[in-house]
């Protein structure tokens, strides 16, 4: 009985086996063809790399939208000699751009701001801010240097800006500490004598005639105040604190970032004289001044705040932006978004995480690679 039935449902179901094989039969000749098709010629007026021409005219697209959009202000913070995720780090806010096949495989927000070629400035007219320590701990303190450097210069040429702030660790190298110079690249410097490295090393940090020293020493500064309106930033490397806003005088004499840049001229001045940097200008290198200050960071919430609000009022500033102190759970916010404390840790040396910060149009967001995280808005929440 079970025989019969079995025989006579194949019977019906032959025909549509015959035109499930025939189907079949067709998309399999479809895409032998498609796959032995002569390539399109290339337009005209075309070289023969089609690959270089399509990047072309991505990056035209890419600029063109990019221009398009208003200057955002944009923050990394300590990179320590990690040039591979300073580069992540950049690449995240949109800062250093990605090739066009980069990013249509891995699209993101950022990229959407990107223009320009592969590796090179491309934020337009944004201003970047980096807050000092770029130097130390990894094996590629002097490639990181350069790096910023090389945006500084295709940020100028195409509108924006980078500014770069001394941190504590450039302020060691240009005095002549080494002791926390990546070994793997004293190493490299000294062609295999780590103790070879550490002289080169010195000479390259050299204030009063290094290669790297000088332009360390003359380029970077201590603060800098940009931004309007919600965005208005004061970015310091380590925090300025209220005792040392009131040291440093000069009320009504240009403004707190500009005050603070006056005093770190003079101590190169001083080191490129011959004085030791240090010595230079003791109260500005102390524990408690711009490069050291961690009460910021680790006082409590109620101190902490009471004493940033003052120094942000006389600063005309909306928020402090510091590095220096390392987050382990990453970049946050404090003080109802009046503080932000960018150091997530970015090298290897620490916990390997790129991490960026941007504001448009007074919002502000830390950027890392699992996406953005939109920080309170100064004033709109309670501190």
């Amino acid at each position: 009985m079970l025989g019969r039935r079995f025989a006579r449902f194949a019977r019906r179901a032959r025909p549509l086996l015959r035109l499930f094989l025939a189907l079949t039969a067709l998309a399999l000749l479809r895409r032998s063809l498609l796959r032995h098709r002569a390539p399109s010629p290339p337009p005209a007026g075309a070289s023969a790399g089609l690959t270089e021409l399509s990047r072309e005219d991505a990056a035209r697209l890419l600029a063109a939208r990019a221009a398009a959009q208003p200057p955002r202000l944009l923050a990394v913070a300590d990179l320590h000699g990690d040039l591979a995720n300073a580069e992540k780090s950049l690449r995240l806010i949109g800062a250093l751009a990605r090739s066009p096949l980069r990013r249509r495989r891995s699209p993101t927000r950022a990229h959407a701001w990107t223009q320009g070629p592969d590796g090179h400035w491309g934020a337009g007219r944004s201003t970047l801010v980096q807050t000092g320590d770029c130097v130390d701990r990894g094996p590629h303190s002097v490639a990181v240097l350069q790096l910023m450097w090389r945006l500084q210069e295709e940020a100028a040429a195409a509108g924006g800006e980078v500014r770069l702030l001394l941190g504590n660790h450039e302020a060691w190298a240009l005095g002549g500490e080494n002791a926390f110079a990546g070994e793997e690249e004293l190493q490299a410097l000294g062609n295999g004598s780590a103790a070879d490295g550490r002289r080169v090393w010195d000479a390259l940090f050299d204030a009063r005639g290094g290669e790297l020293g000088v332009r360390v020493a003359s380029g970077h500064a201590a603060a800098a105040l940009l931004g309007e309106g919600g965005c208005r930033t004061l970015f310091v490397h380590a925090g300025l604190s209220l005792a040392f806003l009131r040291r440093l005088g000069g009320e009504g004499e240009g403004g707190v970032a500009e005050r603070l840049n006056s005093r770190l001229t003079a101590a190169a001045s001083a080191a490129a004289a011959g004085t030791a940097w240090p010595d230079a200008d003791p109260g500005l290198f102390a524990d408690g001044g711009p490069f050291w200050y961690r009460g910021y960071a680790l006082g409590s919430e109620n101190a902490a705040c009471r004493e940033l609000a003052a120094v942000l009022q006389e600063a005309n500033a909306s928020r402090m932006l510091v590095g220096h102190t390392v987050q382990a759970r990453g970049a946050r916010a404090r003080c109802g978004g009046a503080l932000v404390l960018l150091d997530a840790g970015v090298s290897e040396a620490y916990y390997g995480r790129p991490t960026a910060w941007e504001c448009a149009d007074g919002r502000a967001a830390v950027v890392e690679a699992g996406g953005r995280r939109l920080l309170p808005t100064p004033g709109e929440a309670g501190r």
